[in-house]
């Protein structure tokens, strides 16, 4: 019997594959894995476009490559594909170090982590939404097993027969005016309980938001397609996920104990504070009915818990870009080695997968922005979009002038190439050189390979009229080398920004 399991998951589970590596057609041999494949590739595609990836997935009519996504990818066939990241470039215990890092960061960043989120995967990609329907779906078969608390309306009947539960003291008040009667009491089970109407209510926002996330996906597999294709049903792992679940919301809304229900339980406000802890002391001897509150309680504060946090950053539903995550790893180094030089900390704001970092000093106001195109510094229009990494901004107070003072590019790649700097001076002309006298400052963090020294540090490369310096670290997530890389990433930074510091 093992024998035959064991054959059975080699023919199942295709050979692991490596980031950047080309895939052939032979690899996937069987043709509705390669189909549904190629659809989701146009869907990544698609994706990276509309968030501004350049390391975007490549496939011709034999092959694909995937470049930094990374993964694994669940087909209908019940077969599994999964991309591992090159552990030349950085090992099991270095991505661990940087996804735990940067989930920790996310957690305390502010009071909306879907926006911090979408940093990461601007377009959601539906998996917050999925994160919330399966942690719900979960919780309410466990509440179905405990049974909902339901509420107990009471009558009051005064007859010749007993009905209910006798309430003697009204019996004998009737007795005594001569009056054979008995005064009793029945309790009568109603379902339009507060717990109950709120169990609708969230399985309903659940349903909506997922029906919105189809959508957007459904969009982006494909916005190029004739009206005619446009009728076919997309289907890949992300969307049967989110479907399958989809359809436990739907059974549990169109179940006739609950259906009729809905519309009353639209018309209560559950974000009354006043409202919900009434749900909470009705439902405080149940404990899957308090984690679905707590759960309500996050989705409107846009908060995922922790654990689905992390199933999203490491592919769990489906393949993420790994230069993406790399981005915000050295976003965040950048954000402490700023704050330790002032050791001030930063506020925050988001916007549709941007960021804008703030942090005051005397009359001077630093401003870093992420993944964020200023379109008052565009000077030219170039074919590519102009939106660096990272812009490091000062504004002094007193004159009200305001300075670019760095441009900052994360490069998930061995070492950046030619077009990775003629794409940096391009940001330098846009951004900077607002006199004819300044020096505008460019930086590259590269990941590169486990064989380069310590903190390396490559340039600055300089050109002339008008001038510009590009320096180079090598910032990984390796304890060793890490410490030095930041060192280094001080110097710098105060060199071209921060002389006057402290």
């Amino acid at each position: 019997m093992t024998a035959i399991l064991t054959q059975e998951k080699v023919l199942t589970d295709y050979p692991p594959q490596k980031e950047y590596n080309r895939i052939y057609r032979n690899v996937l041999h069987d043709p509705s894995d390669w189909s549904e494949l190629e659809a989701y590739i146009d869907y990544l595609v698609n994706y990276c476009d509309a968030v501004s990836i350049e390391d975007k997935p490549e496939k011709d009519a034999y092959s694909f490559n995937l470049k930094s996504f990374f993964g694994i990818y669940r087909f209908a066939s019940g077969r599994q594909l999964k991309i591992n990241l090159d552990s030349t470039k950085i090992s099991d215990e270095e991505k661990n170090k940087m996804l735990k890092e940067v989930i920790e960061w996310l957690t305390i960043l502010g009071p909306n982590l879907l926006v911090s989120l979408e940093m990461l995967d601007p377009c959601g990609m539906g998996e917050f939404e999925l994160s919330f329907s399966i942690l719900l779906n979960e919780l309410t078969s466990n509440l179905m097993k405990e049974y909902l608390p339901l509420a107990l309306q009471t009558r009051e009947y005064t007859s010749a027969n007993i009905i209910g539960r006798l309430e003697i003291s009204k019996t004998v008040r009737n007795f005594n005016k001569g009056e054979t009667l008995f005064t009793s009491e029945r309790a009568r089970v109603n379902l339009e309980s507060l717990p109950v109407l709120f169990l609708i209510r969230i399985h309903y926002e659940m349903l909506s938001a997922l029906d919105k996330a189809i959508g957007r996906i459904e969009a982006l597999a494909r916005p190029k397609q004739s009206e005619a294709s446009s009728q076919q049903k997309v289907n890949f792992a992300l969307l049967r996920e989110i479907r399958k679940n989809r359809a436990y919301h739907v059974d549990f809304l169109n179940n006739p104990v609950y259906s009729h229900l809905l519309e009353k339980s639209l018309g209560t406000d559950f974000d009354d504070p006043s409202i919900l802890e009434k749900v909470r002391k009705e439902a405080s001897t149940r404990k899957s009915l308090n984690d679905i509150i707590y759960l309500w309680d996050a989705l409107r504060g846009k908060k995922a818990p922790k654990p689905q946090i992390e199933d999203l950053l490491v592919g769990g539903y489906t393949f993420k870009p790994a230069s993406k995550l790399y981005e915000l790893w050295t976003l965040k180094a950048m954000l402490d080695v700023i704050s330790g030089i002032y050791s001030k900390e930063w506020s925050a704001r988001y916007k549709a997968g941007k960021a804008v970092f703030s942090l005051k000093h005397q009359q001077t106001r630093l401003t870093l922005t992420y993944n964020f195109a200023k379109g008052a510094y565009h000077k030219f229009r170039p074919k590519f979009l102009l939106r660096p990494d990272f812009v490091l901004v000062s504004k002094n107070g007193e004159s009200q002038s305001e300075q670019v003072m760095l441009i900052g590019d994360a490069k998930y790649k061995s070492r950046p190439e030619k077009q990775d700097l003629e794409r940096m001076l391009a940001y330098l002309l846009s951004y900077g050189w607002s006199k004819p006298e300044e020096i505008s400052n460019g930086l590259f963090l590269y990941i590169g390979t486990n064989t380069v020294p310590n903190g390396s540090v490559k340039g600055p490369y300089e050109r002339k009229n008008p001038t510009a310096r590009v320096y180079s670290i090598c910032l990984r997530p390796n304890p060793n080398s890490y410490k030095v890389a930041k060192n280094r990433l001080e110097e710098i930074l105060k060199k071209f920004c921060f002389s006057s510091a402290r």
